[in-house]
């Protein structure tokens, strides 16, 4: 079940496209890398990428299907929302600090730039690995 009374669908998305070299996965991170202007949908989209440096302060999170590389799609800066974690990592804690890491779709601990907030995805969301958490504001 999720909290908040929030479900995958509700989530304010932006218009994004995969401007790197890897798929990626569903409810990744990833880092902007600019904007472009898609005359196929007719609107500004956000370039996205891997993120290529720890602790990116310009980031958001794919949606809930893969993005191949070229493609377009919706992610989102809404928060809390659902995001990837790394395993190695342990399993997040409430208000642990989480964050971008370099080269990886997924939530690293130690990083910044995410406040785990645990929930129970229930049988809506089919994913491993898969946390709540929220914008981690204050960052210098």
């Amino acid at each position: 079940m999720l909290i908040f009374g929030q479900s995958a669908n509700e989530i304010r998305t932006l218009p994004i496209k995969n401007v790197g070299s890897q798929k990626v996965p569903p409810f990744g991170i990833v880092q902007v890398a600019g904007k472009e202007y898609s005359d196929a949908a007719g609107r500004w989209v956000i370039q996205v990428r891997r993120p290529t440096e720890d602790n990116a302060k310009l980031f958001l999170i794919n949606g809930g299907t893969d993005l191949e590389v070229d493609q377009e799609s919706e992610g989102s800066w809404d928060w809390p929302q659902w995001v990837l974690y790394d395993s190695t990592d342990g399993s997040p804690g409430l208000g642990e600090v989480w964050g971008v890491g370099q080269d990886t779709f997924k939530a690293k601990k130690g990083k910044r730039g995410l406040i785990i907030v645990p929930a129970d995805s229930g049988d809506e969301l089919q994913v491993d690995e898969l946390t709540f958490a929220m914008l981690e504001y204050c960052r210098p």
